[in-house]
C-alpha cells in the first residue's frame, strides 16, 4: 500500500509588487489625497524622494512665473536672460525650497499642540506631496492669467482688475483644499473641514501682511 504524501506543495514566490508611477499617484491624489497620504506616510519615503517631489513643484513655479513675467504686457519687456529670471530660478530651487522645510517645522509644532500625532517627517510627506500634486493647477493658472491679460489689450472687459487676479486664486485654492486633506491623514485627524478653515484664515492673514508690507514699505 502506498504511502500518502502529506507534505504542502511548494509555493512560487511571489513577485514584488512594481511601485506606480509618479504621474499615476498624482492623479489618484487629486481624488484620493487621504488615502495617498496615508500610503505614503506608512511606506516612509527617503528624503531624496521628498527633494523630488519638491524640486519638480519648484520647476513647475519656476515655469509658471516665468511665463507670466515674460508673457503679460508689462511697461518694461523682459527676456529670457534677464536678472530677473535668475533671481526668479534661485528664488524658486533655493529660497522655496527652505520656505517650505520651515513651514513644514511649524505646522508641526501647530499641529501637534491642536492634538495632531504626526511629526515632522509626516508634515514634510503631507506639504511637499501636496506642492508637487496642485503643481500643475499653479501652471494651469499661469497660463489663464496670461490669457486675460492678453484679452485685456484687445478687449476691456477682461482688463478688470478682478478678473485679472481671479486665476492667482485658481491656483491658491486647490493648494490649500488638498494640504489640508493631507495634512489631516498625516496627523490622524478626522475633521479636514477644520484644518482648511484654519489654513484658508493664515493664507487672508499672509495676504494682508503682504499688501501691508507692500503699500508701507513697497515690499
Amino acid at each position: 500500500m502506498t504511502a500518502i504524501d502529506y507534505s504542502p506543495l511548494p509555493v512560487r514566490p511571489r513577485r514584488p509588487r512594481t511601485p506606480r508611477s509618479l504621474a499615476w499617484r498624482i492623479v489618484f491624489s487629486w481624488w484620493q489625497m487621504r488615502r495617498a497620504v496615508r500610503q505614503l506616510c506608512s511606506l516612509r519615503p527617503r528624503e531624496a524622494e521628498l527633494l523630488l517631489w519638491l524640486t519638480v513643484s519648484n520647476l513647475f513655479f519656476f515655469a509658471s512665473w516665468t511665463m507670466k513675467l515674460l508673457l503679460v504686457p508689462r511697461p518694461a519687456a523682459l527676456s529670457v536672460f534677464s536678472p530677473e529670471i535668475g533671481g526668479l530660478f534661485a528664488g524658486s530651487i533655493l529660497g522655496r525650497t527652505l520656505a517650505l522645510y520651515l513651514a513644514a517645522a511649524a505646522i508641526a509644532l501647530v499641529i501637534r499642540a491642536a492634538g495632531g500625532r504626526g511629526g515632522w517627517t509626516e508634515t514634510r510627506i503631507a506639504l511637499f506631496w501636496t506642492a508637487l500634486v496642485t503643481a500643475p493647477f499653479g501652471f494651469l493658472a499661469a497660463v489663464a492669467s496670461v490669457l486675460v491679460a492678453w484679452l485685456g489689450t484687445h478687449y476691456a472687459i477682461f482688463d478688470a482688475h478682478w478678473l485679472r487676479i481671479l486665476p492667482y486664486w485658481v491656483g491658491v485654492v486647490p493648494f490649500v483644499w488638498y494640504l489640508a486633506q493631507a495634512l489631516s491623514a498625516a496627523h490622524g485627524l478626522r475633521r479636514p473641514a477644520a484644518v482648511f478653515t484654519w489654513l484658508c484664515l493664515a493664507t487672508l492673514v499672509a495676504l494682508l501682511a503682504s499688501l501691508y508690507l507692500h503699500a508701507r514699505f513697497g515690499l
